[in-house]
């Protein structure tokens, strides 16, 4: 007997692995702007939150966050959408949830038509009954937002639901969300972080996710 019905996947850091055209994109848009980024400024955090969260951490105001966004997205559609690969035993895994009779979806604070392309790219559409990312206009950027979202398009049980991710951000939005979560550590988060938001299940691989959900 199944333990969930339904399972959403984030994207960076669970299915693909993106972090080099991230940080591409980041690293080309604070050279065009001359942004003055603050010595104590993680740049490998900015894989995984809301891309305006980001450059407000970097001390942007509003109107210099919308144009950095704006740059980002670019630099991304143009190349940093292509610097991604499917992990290893991800493609297995989404065979056998759907053989297994699992609705599958998408819940990434990337925006949208990126995140849709970027899941074709790496040859993971098929598997999908359902992608919610970020809109153009940041009105559903966070996790919960989009997970809520996904739910509601799936007609999902929130009790029979899990999300799938690697960081901190997906682990509260499925707690916030009275979803399920399996933490992934093979991406860029900690174990750490995603225990403080709750998390108690751990895959090392993808292969290991399944171990929650079947």
């Amino acid at each position: 007997m199944k333990s969930y019905d339904t399972v959403f996947f984030d994207l960076d850091g669970t299915l693909s692995e993106s972090g080099e055209g991230i940080l591409y994109c980041i690293r080309k848009t604070v050279e065009d702007m001359n942004i003055s980024v603050p010595e104590n400024f993680v740049m490998g955090s900015v894989i995984g939150p809301p891309l305006s969260d980001s450059f407000y951490r970097m001390g942007l105001d509003d109107e210099r966050v919308s144009l950095a966004v704006k740059t980002y997205k670019s630099y991304y559609n143009s190349k940093g959408k292509y610097m991604n690969r499917a992990y290893d035993g991800i493609k297995e895994l989404l065979n056998e949830l759907r053989d297994n009779g699992v609705k599958l979806g998408v819940a990434t604070s990337k925006y949208e038509r990126f995140a849709r392309e970027i899941v074709e790219y790496i040859g993971l559409l098929p598997y999908f009954d359902f992608i919610s990312g970020a809109t153009a206009d940041a009105q559903r950027q966070k996790k919960i937002d989009v997970l809520n979202h996904g739910i509601k398009n799936l007609e999902a049980v929130p009790e029979r639901t899990a999300l799938v991710g690697d960081t901190k951000f997906d682990a509260e939005g499925a707690r916030l969300c009275g979803c399920g979560f399996i933490g992934v550590l093979y991406g860029y988060g900690t174990r750490e972080e995603m225990q403080a938001e709750g998390a108690v299940d751990f895959a090392e691989t993808a292969k290991n996710i399944k171990e929650f959900i079947l």
